[in-house]
């Protein structure tokens, strides 16, 4: 980011504060609570958790407005670089636990062409809701991986449905989020981060539509669009999501 475009942006940042403490005649000891939270919430380790809960989906939210292909969505703090290229797609191994689920779809761009080759990067909790090598349980890597779309674009994910989980709220943010009213709730959702040369690389996520919590995400991040029926299929589920990639240029 040019230096410019900073100085415009906390400009206009310091102006809404401005009118905000205009507003509600915020007082002095009221600005050094507000110190003092956040100096609390930096020595907690929390300061991208308290963005990413209150301001990462605004600036998503923000940027889809400019897409034309699958909505885009929130990382979050779960993901890792260099997951594994599974094999036939078993991004869940025979012992894990939890019922099993099927994604399929396809990988085309924004004029329907089928996209073959494109890398599909796929992480999710478990059925207790713990992320592999941030919670302890899961096995390194576990519930990550990466596949390749086909000749046709198409893919299919063999996994187990994820559970809903909570954020950390045991420290300052959950704190937060009781005096707002707000749970610390995720719905049940399976990550993706979609690339393909040529194309922008998209991030997102999408939600299991028999999930509870979509209506009240502790990170605002649920999108209509990107929330999916689950469908019993044979001894288990099934679930189709398709993506839509857009030119970089």
């Amino acid at each position: 980011m040019c230096d410019s475009r900073i100085a415009t942006i906390v400009k206009d940042l310091i102006g809404s504060i401005e009118q905000l403490v205009a507003k509600h005649r915020i007082t002095p000891a009221e600005y050094r609570a507000a110190v003092g939270f956040l100096k609390e919430t930096a020595e907690a380790g929390e300061i991208p958790l308290l963005l990413d809960a209150f301001l990462e989906a605004l600036v998503v939210n923000a940027d889809n407005g400019n897409r034309r292909g699958t909505s885009s969505s929130v990382l979050g703090p779960y993901y890792l670089e260099g997951a594994p290229f599974i094999e036939d797609g078993r991004l869940a191994s025979s012992g894990e636990a939890g019922e099993r689920l099927v994604v399929s779809g396809s990988v085309r761009d924004v004029k329907g062409k089928p996209l073959s080759n494109a890398v599909l990067d796929f992480w999710q909790a478990d059925s207790r809701g713990r992320y592999s090598d941030f919670n302890p349980g899961p096995p390194e890597m576990n519930l990550r991986g990466r596949i390749r779309s086909g000749k046709d674009g198409s893919y299919e994910l063999h996994t187990v449905k994820p559970a809903p989980y909570t954020l950390p709220h045991d420290g300052p943010t959950g704190r937060l989020l009781q005096a707002l009213g707000r749970h610390a709730w995720r719905p049940a959702h399976i990550h993706l981060k979609a690339s393909c040369e040529g194309y922008r690389t998209l991030t997102t996520q999408f939600y299991l539509g028999d999930s509870d919590y979509l209506d009240s995400d502790a990170a605002n991040a649920v999108r209509a669009d990107l929330v999916r029926p689950v469908k019993p299929a044979g001894s288990g589920y099934s679930l189709d999501f398709d993506v839509v990639l857009e030119p970089d240029s």
